[in-house]
């Protein structure tokens, strides 16, 4: 088993080994277990959502300590709670396995600070829906708050382009950006506007052969032939 000192260390290592950009979202408990293994030497991490945690704790616990050594692990908590409930959060997910976790921005530093003295934490700046407007409006004071903090990264969408540039400009945090298939955008185009990391879910999940459109979207973003 492969130690890493940290998660940023065990994001870069992985990444260079595989030659690989692409973090894959599973967020619908129903999801194909077997299919993890095949995707071991193309995937840099698993981002699994909440739904599959609370519906499946236990299989969850078994993923993250089979595949501890071949992806970065990230818990998508979307935490948004005072210091005290985010950090036991934190502490839960940690116990599992988890790498990290993501947490809103939005909440503040105090929570942030209290996160990430339990387990590395990457914040969202902002969101792919319509309907975030709040909270996108406010990205910049929120990437100011992460960057203080040196948090281990941003979640940034690959549907807001000129954002996630901004974002992009304003920080040398690793940068994960969703919005990629299913949500409309093509591969590669993420990667183009600064991202540093893709996530995909469902364009590679629910196609008729998933391991064929993981390559398939390894190759676009390796040719960087980046629509």
């Amino acid at each position: 088993m492969v130690a890493f000192d940290n998660f940023k260390s065990k994001l870069q290592n992985l990444a260079e080994q595989k030659n690989s950009k692409i973090i894959l979202a599973i967020d619908d408990p129903d999801f194909s277990p077997e299919l993890i293994s095949k995707f071991k030497s193309y995937v840099v991490g698993l981002k699994i959502g909440i739904l599959p945690i609370i519906y499946s704790s236990d299989n969850i616990v078994n993923i993250c300590k089979q595949y501890l050594s071949d992806y970065v692990l990230i818990a998508d908590m979307k935490i948004a709670d005072i210091p005290y409930i985010s950090r036991r959060i934190g502490s839960r997910v940690k116990s599992m396995g988890f790498d990290a976790v993501i947490a809103h921005a939005f909440v503040g530093a105090d929570v942030l600070k209290e996160l990430k003295e339990e387990i590395d934490t990457i914040g969202v700046v902002c969101m792919t829906n319509e309907g975030s407007l709040l909270l996108n409006q406010n990205y910049r004071s929120l990437v100011e708050i992460c960057n203080e903090l040196e948090l281990a990264g941003l979640v940034a969408p690959a549907t807001k382009p000129e954002i996630l540039r901004d974002v992009r400009k304003m920080s040398k945090l690793p940068i994960f950006s969703p919005g990629i298939g299913a949500q409309g955008m093509p591969y590669g185009s993420a990667l183009k506007n600064g991202a540093d990391f893709e996530i995909i879910g469902r364009a590679i999940l629910k196609s008729k052969d998933p391991l064929l459109e993981v390559k398939k979207a390894l190759e676009v973003m390796r040719n960087g032939r980046y629509s």
